[in-house]
């Protein structure tokens, strides 16, 4: 079956000094087509309308593995005006969702036909189970039925496929639950960890795992393994899943904001011939946020209850000073690594959070650890991520890991910059550069203010200052986060292959003009680090800018950085199996520039997506990844309306075909996931199409060379926002 390639050029700056240079070649992408399909009729059937934070792999036999999440039906005499949720996230009722595996071969198949898929696997099972009756509706107890969260997964090189999840069905009786004053009283039930396994390239799988309780509310679980181990992180809140400030760019309830006592929680188990996973080992507590001792809320009015709809006394409740979240994991070897943030145990005196970082090997989890303090002790910082290789991948003297996060003197959604550190042939604090404190594992906070004093350096700046470190005047790698306090970076990506790292991020130079007055924006840099292991020292690129987009009522979002796996199987026969480590792929989304505090909600537009096949070097022209580009974004198709978001990519080896999923919305109750494949073309003579835009319009005088209208009460709204800015800036810390 033939399928219609898009092969669209979004617009390119001329300014080559910022920008990226560009290749003779362009991926040509095939026509998507949905894979959450809809099951046949019956009691907990996919209803195909629901698809929810779809992930692609590829293992080294071609085999591709899809797992999303998806509206079911209801079970047997519940009616679908009864077989609901509420999301927190959402604020709104909602079917509740199962987690379905499809899987096909793409060394046999184009995967581009649903008959070349497999049938939906539900590997949760759980949304038409119920484990607790609340008071969700407010219409007295109700059951709560077992709505699975976003699918987590990760594959090893012998045909291991693990997905975790975390599920509001809760059996064993110790789930509790969160009254929530903000959402109409409603008390919504805690949610436990679980896991699921195939050991057979996703073909079949084992019944899921309950690894957590529900006594404390589970969430941002992760899963990392090997052929000889596999681990899997979460963090548990004992006052249940906190809501957002409304204060940065997400939309809260997402496990950022803890209260005291949130802590890490580990599970592992052994793989046996690379293939078979023993049974899991009880959950550790491995962070020290609750210290056995201390127990309470804060307030007077509960919040916790029981399955009983009894409020849990206080003295059953755990708390600490600090709290813990969103755990990140990998391995090196035998060991597992761990990065998480978390606030500073103040009591008060400072808002901002730490990264913490340990290491230990993967069987023997260490409990009430304080964990490695890596960032700035005075600033605030999160989102921490590394990237990690085998000693032997790195080489003698080679970087084994490199650890990143935002961090800045402000909380919640103020600006910041990404920070840097790199293991240094070993991934132990010892190993970092630049250097942290050998005391750096401290819990008590005025300790931690003195660490600057005995061997903590500050990490590398590397957005620091943008703009002007690409056009070659300006150094930004002992920047303070403070220097140019007004402009912002996230959404930090990278990529680790021997000596050479890639390090992505979102960058707006004023985060002010760019939240109140939509006259600046988020574009997608990169920065490549070469590493000298004989010299023992290394190198930054000037930042190249990727995205392109110049409507600033348009922002990138989502940044995708990913590189070619290890050879596969048929290396030996197939030259298209075998590793080509100078190509990877950069993809992102768009979506509407809009203030956290805007009564309008963002609306995603489109995906886009380029390639470089030398290292970072040049890059091929950005093509559009999904046909649909929402309201205001892409060509006049019939799907221009449509909203694409949320990319999930795998690569073949030689790094010449692009497997890819998505979540696309198709109106305001159906959301599907959808998959399609690229492969290059030769780059024909034709002008560049526009790049996504806004549509725009509107009266008003205009701004030379911005073609934004101009408010005279604008300069004034600006100023306001600096201001404002400038008071979220804690009081000076020493250090």
């Amino acid at each position: 079956m033939a399928h219609r390639k898009t092969t669209l050029t979004l617009a390119v700056s001329a300014v080559l000094a910022t920008t990226a240079a560009y290749a003779l070649t362009q991926l040509a992408v095939e026509d998507p087509i949905t894979i959450s399909s809809a099951e046949p009729a019956g009691p907990g059937a996919a209803l195909g309308t629901g698809a929810n934070k779809s992930k692609l792999f590829r293992h080294r036999n071609g085999m591709l593995v899809a797992v999303y999440g998806d509206y079911v039906s209801p079970p047997g005499g519940v009616l679908e005006a009864d077989f609901q949720v509420y999301d927190l996230k959402a604020q709104d009722e909602r079917p509740p969702r199962d987690l379905f595996v499809r899987t096909c071969d793409s060394l046999a198949n184009s995967c581009l036909e649903d008959a070349h898929w497999t049938a939906p696997v539900n590997i949760s099972q759980s949304a038409t189970q119920t484990s607790i009756s609340t008071n969700w509706r407010g219409n007295g107890p109700e059951a709560f039925y077992g709505d699975a969260e976003k699918p987590n997964g990760f594959i090893n090189p012998n045909g291991v496929t693990v997905v975790s999840w975390v599920s509001h069905y809760c059996p064993g009786g110790d789930q509790r639950a969160r009254l929530y004053i903000e959402r109409d009283s409603r008390i919504i039930p805690f949610t436990c960890t679980w896991v699921a396994h195939s050991e057979d390239y996703g073909q079949t799988w084992q019944p899921a795992v309950q690894l957590s309780t529900g006594e404390r509310a589970a969430k941002q679980d992760v899963n990392r393994g090997t052929t000889a181990f596999w681990a899997v992180t979460w963090q548990e809140d004992p006052t249940g899943l906190e809501l957002g400030e409304a204060e940065g760019p997400g939309d809260g309830a997402s496990g950022a904001n803890v209260s005291g006592g949130t802590d890490i929680w580990y599970s592992w188990t052994t793989v046996t011939g690379g293939t078979t996973l023993g049974a899991w080992n009880a959950p550790v507590r491995v962070t020290d946020n609750h210290d056995g001792t201390s127990f309470g809320t804060e307030g007077s009015l509960p919040i916790v209850f029981d399955g009983a709809n009894t409020p849990v006394d206080d003295g059953l409740i755990e708390k600490g000073q600090a709290g813990a979240s969103r755990s990140n994991l990998g391995s090196v070897g035998s060991a597992v690594i761990m990065g998480w943030e978390e606030t500073k145990g103040s009591q008060g005196l400072d808002e901002g959070k730490f990264i913490r970082y340990l290491t230990f090997p993967a069987t023997t989890p260490p409990t009430g650890e304080a964990g490695c303090i890596l960032s700035d002790p005075t600033k605030n910082a999160r989102r921490v991520r590394f990237v990690t290789q085998s000693p032997t991948d790195a080489g003698a003297g080679g970087m084994q890991i490199g650890i990143f996060w935002k961090e800045g003197i402000n909380t919640q959604g103020g600006p910041s910059d990404i920070m840097f550190r790199r293991g240094i042939d070993g991934i132990a604090p010892a190993n970092m550069q630049p250097a942290v404190s050998p005391g750096c594992a401290v819990s008590d906070y005025a300790t931690t203010q003195t660490l600057f004093d005995n061997g903590h350096v500050r990490a590398e700046n590397i957005s620091s200052q943008t703009k002007d470190v690409a056009a070659g005047s300006h150094d930004n790698l002992l920047d303070d986060t403070e220097d140019q306090f007004t402009e912002n970076a996230l959404a930090h990506r990278g990529l680790l292959r021997g000596n050479s790292l890639w390090l992505g991020y979102n960058y707006t130079e004023n985060l002010a003009l760019l939240t109140y007055l939509n006259m600046d924006n988020y574009n997608f840099w990169i920065r490549k680090f070469s590493w000298d292991s004989t010299a023992g020292a290394g190198t930054w690129s000037a930042p190249q800018q990727i995205s392109q987009i110049t409507d600033t009522e348009v922002i990138a979002r989502e940044p995708r950085l990913v590189g070619t796996p290890p050879d596969g199987d048929s290396c030996a026969t197939e030259a298209t199996e075998c590793r080509n480590s100078d190509v990877f792929y950069v993809a992102w989304g768009s979506q509407t520039n809009v203030s956290p505090w805007a009564p309008e909600e963002p609306e995603e537009l489109g995906l886009s997506i380029t390639r470089t096949t030398d290292g970072g070097a040049t890059f091929e022209p950005v093509t559009q990844l999904s046909v649909a580009q929402g309201l205001f974004g892409g060509p006049l198709v019939d799907e221009e309306t449509e909203s694409a978001f949320e990319s999930q990519l795998q690569v073949r080896p030689d790094g010449n075909k692009l497997y890819g999923v998505w979540n696309q919305i198709v109106s305001d109750t159906e959301t599907l996931a959808k998959f399609t494949t690229a492969v290059p073309t030769e780059v024909d003579n034709a002008e560049p199409a526009p790049a996504p835009s806004s549509g725009g319009g509107g009266g008003g005088c205009t701004l030379a060379g911005t073609g934004t209208g101009f408010d005279p009460l604008l300069p004034g709204v600006a100023l306001a926002g600096l201001v404002w800015l400038g008071l979220r800036r804690r009081a000076a810390h020493s250090g």
